[in-house]
């Protein structure tokens, strides 16, 4: 029962270090601990779609000039985009005017923020490109073809 006892609190121990480790994440590399597993794209060698550590780089420009860089560990493009705003705003004192993104940031609390700083909505929300398709017999009863 010792032995077992024993191998039973190293496992906890390791396990709670694990847990610490990745915080809010679902995932870390053991070999680079702030970097996320992530789904990468098409892997040219080994032809394998495999998770891979990641990060989840953010780059703002203007003018041709990038203005501001984030790097996180987050997979999801949504919870980037306040932090990085919020970095930009610590750099140059104010925010832009408009920011053009893609679906992946096309969230409420995202539309939230743009309102309450000034910043003109150019984001698409998740359901645009379904909404934008025609009628047509096979799409005619999903939800994004239906009026309200």
């Amino acid at each position: 029962y010792q032995e077992a006892f024993k191998e039973d609190a190293l496992k906890m121990f390791k396990y709670t270090i694990y847990s610490d480790i990745a915080g809010d994440r679902n995932s870390f590399s053991k070999t680079d601990p702030d970097a996320t597993f992530m789904h990468m794209k098409y892997d040219y060698y080994n032809h394998t779609n495999v998770f891979k550590p990641g990060y989840n780089v953010q780059v703002g420009s203007s003018e041709g000039y990038i203005r501001h860089v984030y790097v996180s560990s987050d997979v999801n493009d949504l919870r980037t985009y306040i932090p990085f705003m919020e970095g930009y705003h610590m750099a140059y004192g104010s925010y832009p005017h408009a920011t053009p993104a893609d679906a992946g940031y096309g969230s409420f609390d995202n539309y939230k923020y743009d309102k309450e700083h000034g910043i003109q909505l150019y984001m698409k929300y998740s359901g645009m490109r379904k909404e934008a398709e025609k009628k047509t017999t096979k799409n005619q009863f999903t939800r994004a073809q239906m009026n309200p």
